[in-house]
Order: C-alpha cells, then sequence, then structure tokens
C-alpha cells in the first residue's frame, strides 16, 4: 500500500504540470482532489467499520483534530503543494519524500525526456 501510495503521488505531482497548462485555476483542481479523497476514505471507512458509534462527531479534541488534518494538513498543503509545482516543476514537492522524488524523477525522465542526473558528473540521456 504504501509502494501504491509513493507512486499514485508521484504520478500525481507530475500529471499537474500538464494540467496546470490546460486548466490554471490551480486551486479548483485542488479542490476536487481533496473532494475525490473524501469520498474514497468514506467508502473505505464504511467497509472497514460500519458501526454508528464510529461515525458519531462529538464537539471533543477529536472533532479539532479532524477539522485540524482535513484543513492544514490536507488543504492547505495541496494549495502549497500546487503553487510550488506551477512555479518550480514537479521535482521540488517530493524533496521531503525521498522515494517519492525517486518515482517522480523516473516519471519525468518516462513521459517527458527529462534527463535524469545524480549529482553534476553523471547523466542519463532523455527518453525517446
Amino acid at each position: 500500500m504504501l509502494l501504491g501510495s509513493l507512486l499514485s503521488v508521484s504520478f500525481w505531482y507530475v500529471l499537474q504540470v500538464r494540467l496546470f497548462k490546460v486548466y490554471p485555476s490551480k486551486y479548483w483542481a485542488t479542490t476536487l482532489t481533496c473532494a475525490v479523497g473524501c469520498l474514497q476514505s468514506t467508502v473505505v471507512g464504511l467497509l472497514i467499520n460500519r458501526s454508528k458509534a464510529a461515525w458519531e462527531l462529538r464537539w471533543n479534541l477529536e472533532l479539532l483534530t479532524i477539522i485540524y488534518s482535513g484543513a492544514l494538513g490536507t488543504g492547505a498543503k495541496f494549495c502549497i503543494v500546487s503553487w510550488v509545482i506551477t512555479n518550480q516543476g514537479p521535482t521540488y514537492p517530493p524533496m521531503f519524500g525521498p522515494l517519492c522524488l525517486i518515482f517522480v524523477a523516473f516519471s519525468e525522465f518516462l513521459f517527458f525526456g527529462q534527463a535524469i542526473s545524480i549529482g553534476t558528473s553523471v547523466s542519463l540521456p532523455p527518453a525517446i
């Protein structure tokens, strides 16, 4: 599951470059991404735990955690990542996740023909 998650995130970073060229409203795309993720999480959550008590929300720390992680942990992060991808390209955001960086580098090589370089001395030719 971790490998699938890393692959899908890295492909999403690369796909966003093309998406923003065709569809410049990057924050609307971010909103749709979060909405689809919410629907997927809801379906998986319902499949795992169908009890009514697990889905009740109360005014406590749990609700605050859900709001915080949804607004800042997901929404703000996606907006910042979209902005960075628009300005710096798909290689910059995954710098804080080493495996994701590797997948993005290979995705750029395969889909955009970018040369892969290891430091400044070794570089692979771009894909044809």
